[in-house]
């Protein structure tokens, strides 16, 4: 795996049937998945609204276990940014009297 540069290990949890895989578009750049497609989307966020529609470019890849018992081909979808810096919730100071 040292010498090609289209294998990466990596810890990954598939799911069996999701509306949509996507992969960093850096990770498609840096292992040469093969572009098979895209499509314009837009895409549902948690707070209830919607990204502006955008061309995403579809890539078929070949997962496999480290074992090498488990094989099969993905499609992903190329995304920018998967997930931004969550802010934490501030919450006030916790101290004896106000427990009382």
């Amino acid at each position: 795996m040292e010498g090609n540069r289209n294998e990466q290990k990596v810890r990954a949890l598939i799911q069996s049937r999701p509306q949509r895989t996507n992969v960093l578009k850096e990770t498609v750049t840096d292992l040469g998945y093969q572009l098979v497609g895209s499509e314009m989307m837009t895409h549902g966020l948690f707070s209830g609204a919607k990204s502006r529609e955008q061309n995403n470019s579809l890539y078929k890849k070949k997962v496999y276990s480290l074992d090498g018992i488990f094989l099969c081909e993905i499609l992903v979808f190329d995304q920018t940014v998967i997930c931004r810096k969550i802010p934490s919730l501030k919450r006030e100071p916790w101290t004896r009297e106000s427990k009382e």
